[in-house]
């Protein structure tokens, strides 16, 4: 028994040195670098990693990225998983599409209208290979998303250059099965889901990674496809809209929402700031919100805002805000159940 016990103990320390082995992570190297403050030294041996022009740094970041894609495609659970986030989605009207995986080829998937989508490989068509797309931005860029325009027309496909926080978009055509010549100087936020062709996206006053800014001074701009970018147009910043972009605290803006069919666009700064505005304007945002409401996923459907609320109910109910009377009292489409609700978005067949 004694022999057995031992026998084991020693299979566990070579399968674990084993399971090590397979994986020979890329090398990176220290360098002798340290600060002193009041009489106390901090070693910081990978600060040379901060030099992003740095072509070594450069090279570093690849081999990361590589070393994870590699273990990341031999992987015989990612596709299950992929199938098993599928399976989390909750439909909604404007979304005919989902975030499917990227990994040998980008593939979209375009469902009929009222039909939720299958991840099947009959539903799913295959565009440009993942290659050809490393060479239209460079080897140093990864894709991080894409996203389709509610014409269906349009395909949004951007990427994460090595070391940097900001994004770079390729608008495909569909129809044309081509990349557009579109370019903008900025980070591509989404698609304005009531306008065909339209994006909009961020541009800030740095995008060096050493130099402190504000997340208010960042500016808003809208892009139509098939225009030049000298033709874009400010829709949020600090000067056309101080209410949203002079906090000091750590609020900011984040993004801006938009809904099919919808002439309004909301942004949520907090939990108890909900914002609107008629879109396509630069008119003042006003709140919906007063100082005790707090609203999370916000659902549009025939002039009407409905949205998860926790005021005076800790285990959260839905309400409806009619925008037709945004100021009127909210009605209660679902009073608090005995359980929390757990802040899902809410599904299209529970509301109409």
């Amino acid at each position: 028994m004694h022999m057995k016990i031992q026998l084991l103990f020693i299979f566990l320390i070579l399968a674990g040195k084993l399971a090590i082995a397979q994986y020979q992570y890329p090398p990176s190297k220290t360098v002798d670098s340290s600060d002193t403050w009041y009489n106390v030294t901090v070693k910081d041996p990978y600060r040379w990693l901060e030099n992003l022009k740095d072509p070594e740094v450069s090279n570093w970041f690849k081999s990361q990225s590589y070393f994870t894609d590699s273990i990341i495609n031999r992987s015989p659970f990612a596709y299950n998983l992929y199938l098993e986030l599928k399976n989390l989605e909750f439909e909604q009207p404007e979304q005919k599409y989902g975030n499917l995986r990227i990994d040998h080829s980008l593939i979209y998937n375009l469902a009929k209208k009222g039909v939720r989508s299958r991840s099947t490989a009959s539903s799913t068509k295959r565009i440009l290979p993942k290659q050809l797309l490393r060479r239209k931005w460079g080897e140093n860029y990864n894709i991080a998303s894409y996203d389709l325009d509610p014409s269906e027309k349009y395909i949004a496909i951007y990427a994460m250059e090595g070391g940097k926080e900001i994004n770079e978009v390729k608008i495909y055509s569909i129809a044309e099965n081509k990349i557009l010549p579109d370019r903008i100087t900025g980070s591509y936020k989404g698609f304005m889901k009531n306008q065909n062709g339209v994006f909009y996206y961020t541009q800030r006053p740095t995008y060096d990674p050493h130099i402190a800014y504000s997340r208010n001074d960042e500016v808003f701009k809208t892009h139509t496809i098939g225009t030049d970018s000298s033709l874009d147009k400010v829709i949020v910043s600090k000067q056309t809209n101080p209410e949203i972009m002079s906090y000091s605290d750590e609020r900011y803006l984040w993004e801006i929402q938009t809904f099919k069919g919808c002439n309004y666009e909301f942004t949520n700064i907090s939990p108890s700031e909900l914002y609107y505005r008629r879109s396509g304007t630069v008119n003042k945002w006003i709140n919906l919100m007063d100082k005790e409401e707090v609203a999370n996923y916000i659902y549009y459907y025939n002039n009407k805002i409905y949205y998860t609320s926790f005021k005076d109910a800790p285990n959260g109910q839905i309400k409806m805000l009619d925008l037709d009377h945004p100021f009127a009292n909210r009605e209660i489409i679902l009073a608090e159940p005995a359980d929390a609700i757990d802040g899902m978005p809410l599904q299209r067949q529970r509301i109409t």
